[in-house]
């Protein structure tokens, strides 16, 4: 099999020069801004030791020197000499030439075995610049590392030895350690020391061979074994003995390209990526197409079959077998589809694929033609872009050189059938855009962005539909003089930097002092940052941490067992409008939380001051503080969870969430919060992820240990002591009575506001009744924060008092630029306590927010929208911001019980919610039932079987149906209602009348007679 068929691009590959140009930028970040003389010779001296601080004389110290080409830094020289007695070694001449790159390499080789038993640390080239700093002398202490030997060879089918090139990288730090991939040299044996503390991948393409691929992560082996076959492992000298079997071996993959509702295509082909130990993919990294053309094969073309679907193409592989990653890139019309499958090339194999829609612009991937090596075969497809932003000016950048990895993750067995693995791409001097083949069905698991100048960035997961939303990736400039924030300006010369050693007794917030002036755990700094040069730091080998203070403020972040060259320097985002406070507003601790940078480092410390309450200043109670994280962010400082909602199961975070995975347990005792411990801190195990609290009472500091940043805010908790009054009870510098009470308050800043895409900002904290703030821009507003206050009463602005009974004034404060005519719709979510509302006798329902504008108040229409044991929450639209009021209506007075019912005629009845009146709900066609309170399903009869009754004169009796009355007699002397009859006729009194008043005239005419006789 020719060469020519089997080349695969690995140009490109150079993650170790991308790292280069990121730690130039960590280098610069400390360096004066003093140019040195342009080809000055470098003076280049310090010292030998191993991890333990011991002194190795004999050390062989190697300076190479390269220079850049298009496939890479090219060897051109080297400088070396040896440590002597006491470990010491000094360059005084080594060539300069501000175009060069400079890479040291330490080993120390035991003179008894003649084994190298230690090594340095595994660097990229540095520039000339990182050495330049005055003065022109770089001193370096390098603490060798235990060291291994990977030996490489490489046979053909007869076992022969044959020449190859190479390519050793370090999974850890993710770039090239060694290689000669690209270079004009073949190498039949190539031995490299390492550090044993360390996993390896180690890739082999020997000439006219695939390239192949072995991933060693057993240094820590105990006793001699075989690897395989032809590779075994001495534990004696830590030496891997790694042959790779480079027979030829081309393979045969075939199967069908199928998608729901496609019955044939108009275009297809299958793009073969190499897989790389770690499931990583180089996006340069393909294979020919057409392998299958040429007389060592069958010297035929690879074949499709558009309207099956059915492929058939010719992969090459050899004996030690090669692993690929297989995309299918398909068209339809206008459509465009993908899938992925990775494989092992090691026989022949159906590989069927389920295609998706693909994200992104119509663009073509590359491959060379093997059928045709003049030309290239260009396949039409869909790749999704992102754009790497300045966080100041939201423009992409230019000429960026940057390293991305992007993982995804189409493991699904049932939908995707491949695996989880990791793009790898690079941006080397152009615009700031870059290209992946991405499926609809779902987004990215993670990006990770490496670049000059900018902070390392990582981006969590995001959605197929997030990703068309918003593509961009958001960089921020490394501290320089102007601070991160623009709006917050930290001269470095307002920050101080140091570099400890890390063990059990350095790595604790203020290691201890042997005597007065000396340290033994500092090894650089204690400088501030326009003078701190971290190289030594970076390039000596040792175990360091890096610890960043800003004096004035006495916060301090201390990044615990830093690897620098994993992921470029750690950032921590002083941001003095990011504040946290325990009641009573005791902290400012004015750091912000979180770089969302990659780990590179095992965990951190933060210092945060606080002031003592005593009885001259009002300041937190010492006797007890408790630490806890309420809340976390995500890249673009969104609440993604708040403990009080979300409750504090580390698993269910992890599981929302899984960037917090690897340290899910910590996270849980962190949100559950921890009583910090008093006890002076001597050794690095007295703070620890099940303690994670110390408060220093003699310097005024709460220090919290958590795993890593990433967007979260640290809540401190503790009783207050109120000062006593002073003068009879003037507070001093007041005019009388105590201090006014420190309002809540919290702020909140966004990078940008886009038009279409609604920002928010979650609040939770105590007091104040606000829980969350949404605004969408007509016009993109930039670097707009909105600050939210609790007032204690109306503020003397307001000249107009409101309706209804006051809940609680509060105050949104906007930055000026954004204003109320660039507000599309924003929304506020608020509660109000249930307490409040019973105690008031307040209608639920009537409950609003009230907005002062135009010299007046504006009730918004406000919606209740739930309600629990504790709070009745509510939403609410405003126009703008400005002061605002929630009130509340009583409840009118009851009539009725709430939802009791009564029938009134043929209507049916009930009583309101609020028991202020009776409405009818139902007019009842057959009546309305006056026990049961329901109508009646059908006409009910109205007496019983001859009964009857009286009604007036008339004696009515029941019909036979028993659903009238009929008038059986009308009495002519009345209807009796006892008897049920009529009355009979009266009888004739008419004599005793008058026999009645016969009796009164003789009473008068005998009354006369008698009294006329006694005249």
């Amino acid at each position: 099999m020719g060469a020519n068929h089997i080349i695969i691009n690995m140009n490109g590959v150079y993650k170790g020069f991308v790292f280069t140009l990121l730690l130039i930028a960590l280098v610069t970040l400390g360096a004066k801004d003093v140019p040195a003389a342009v080809g000055d010779d470098l003076k280049f001296r310090g010292t030998v030791q191993d991890v333990n601080g011991s002194r190795l004389n004999n050390s062989l110290i190697n300076i190479t020197i390269w220079e850049m080409s298009g496939t890479g830094p090219q060897l051109i020289g080297s400088n070396s000499t040896y440590s002597n007695e006491s470990g010491g070694f000094n360059f005084t001449n080594v060539t300069g030439n501000v175009s060069w790159l400079y890479q040291v390499v330490v080993t120390y080789t035991n003179q008894t075995t003649g084994v190298v038993d230690y090594v340095g640390p595994s660097t990229p080239q540095f520039p000339y610049s990182a050495f330049v700093p005055p003065p022109l002398e770089t001193n370096i202490d390098f603490y060798l590392r235990p060291a291994g030997t990977i030996n490489i060879t490489a046979i053909n089918s007869t076992g022969d030895n044959i020449s190859f090139w190479y390519q050793v990288k370090d999974i850890k730090l993710g770039y090239t350690i060694a290689s000669n991939f690209g270079s004009s040299n073949y190498v039949q044996e190539k031995i490299i020391y390492v550090p044993r503390d360390r996993n390896y991948s180690i890739m082999v393409n020997a000439n006219q061979s695939v390239p192949v691929s072995f991933e060693w992560n057993n240094f820590s082996a105990t006793s001699d074994y075989d690897v395989d076959s032809l590779s075994k492992y001495n534990v004696t000298n830590h030496t891997l003995h790694k042959q790779f079997n480079c027979t030829d071996l081309p393979v045969q993959i075939y199967g069908y390209v199928n998608a729901t509702g496609i019955d044939g295509w108009d275009d297809f082909a299958i793009v073969t990526y190499l897989l790389e130990p770690g499931s990583m993919v180089y996006l340069g990294a393909k294979f020919p197409y057409n392998m299958s053309f040429g007389p060592e094969i069958h010297n035929s073309s690879d074949s499709y079959n558009l309207t099956s679907g059915f492929y058939n193409i010719t992969l090459p592989s050899s004996t030690e077998a090669t692993n690929a990653l297989l995309f299918a890139a398909a068209k339809n019309g206008s459509d465009y589809y993908g899938g992925f499958r990775n494989i092992s090339l090691n026989s022949s194999q159906e590989i069927n694929f389920t295609m998706y829609g693909l994200l992104g612009n119509e663009t073509n991937i590359t491959v060379q033609d093997a059928g045709n090596n003049s030309v290239d075969k260009n396949i039409s497809t869909k790749k999704q872009a992102f754009n790497l932003v300045n966080a100041t000016t939201n423009a992409t950048l230019e000429n960026v050189n940057a390293h991305m990895e992007i993982k995804v993750d189409y493991s699904n067995s049932s939908l995707y059938n491949c695996t989880e693995f990791t793009f790898m791409t690079d941006l080397n001097g152009e615009n700031g855009t870059f290209y992946i083949p991405l499926i609809n069905a779902t987004g990215i698991k993670e990006i990770n962005v490496y670049s000059m100048d900018y902070v390392p960035r990582r981006v969590g997961t995001r959605t197929a539909d997030e990703i068309q939303a918003n593509n961009n990736i958001t960089m921020s400039a490394f501290i320089k003089d102007g601070g991160i924030d623009p709006n917050y300006p930290i001269s470095k010369s307002n920050l101080k930097a140091f570099v400890y050693m890390s063990n059990s007794t350095c790595s604790i917030p203020y290691p201890q002092y042997i005597s007065a002036g000396e340290d033994p755990c500092l090894i650089a700094g204690d400088v501030t940052m326009d003078m701190f040069n971290p190289l030594p730091a970076i390039i000596g080998g040792g175990k360091v941490d890096f610890s960043v203070k800003m004096p004035s403020t006495g916060i301090e972040v201390k990044y615990i067992n830093v690897d620098f060259l994993a992921s470029g320097p750690p950032d921590a985002k002083f941001d003095r409008a990011q504040t946290e406070s325990t009641a009573g507003d005791l902290f400012s601790a004015a750091l912000r939380f979180g770089s969302m940078g990659p780990t590179i480092y095992d965990y951190v410390l933060i210092g945060m001051p606080y002031t003592e309450g005593n009885t001259s200043q009002t300041g937190l109670d010492e006797a007890e503080v408790n630490m806890s994280i309420p809340l976390f962010y995500d890249e673009n400082w969104n609440v993604i969870w708040n403990t009080d909602t979300d409750g504090i199961n580390g698993t269910n975070l992890a599981g929302n969430h899984s960037h917090y995975e690897t340290y899910y347990d910590e996270w849980e005792t962190l949100m559950n919060g921890t009583t910090c411990t008093r006890t002076a801190i001597t050794d690095a195990s007295q703070i620890n992820a099940t303690h994670p609290c110390y408060i220093d009472t003699s310097r005024n500091l709460i220090w919290v240990r958590i795993p890593h940043f990433d967007g979260n805010s640290i809540r401190p908790a503790g009783g207050v002591i109120t000062a006593t009054p002073q003068n009879g009870g003037v507070t001093p510098g007041g005019g009388g009575g105590t201090a006014p009470e420190k309002m809540p308050s919290v702020s909140h800043r966004f990078d940008k506001i886009e038009p279409g895409a609604a920002v928010s900002m979650s609040i939770n904290k105590t007091g104040l009744d606000f829980t969350q703030i949404q605004v969408e821009v007509k016009n993109r507003a930039n670097d707009v924060r909105l600050t939210i206050t609790k007032l204690a009463t109306q503020p003397a602005s307001v000249v107009h008092n409101v309706t209804g009974r006051v809940y609680q004034y509060v105050e949104i404060d906007r930055s000026d630029n954004i204003n109320d005519t660039n507000i599309q719709t924003a929304s506020i979510k608020f509660k109000v306590n249930n307490t409040w509302i019973s105690g008031n006798n307040i209608d639920k329902n009537n409950v609003y927010l009230n907005r002062y504008a135009n010299n007046q108040w504006n009730r918004l229409s406000t919606t209740m929208v739930s309600e629990d044991a504790n709070y009745t929450y509510y939403s609410t639209v405003t126009p703008g911001f400005s002061v605002f009021v929630i009130t509340g209506e009583a409840a009118a007075a009851q009539v009725c019980t709430p939802g009791a019912k009564q029938c009134v005629g043929d209507d049916l009845q009930e009583c309101k919610s609020d028991g202020s009146a009776w409405e009818t709900t139902e007019t009842c066609q057959y009546g309305c039932d006056p026990t049961n309170f329901v109508c009646y399903s059908e006409l009910q009869p109205v007496c019983t079987l001859d009964t009857k009754r009286c009604t007036g004169d008339n004696l009515e009796q029941c019909s036979s149906d028993g659903m009238q009355w009929t008038v059986s007699e009308t009495c002519t002397y009345g209807c009796n209602s006892t008897t049920l009859t009529c009355k009979s006729a009266p009888e004739d009194y008419a004599w005793l009348l008058y026999l009645a008043v016969i009796v009164v005239i003789i009473v008068i005419i005998v009354g006369a007679v008698i009294a006329k006789k006694k005249l």
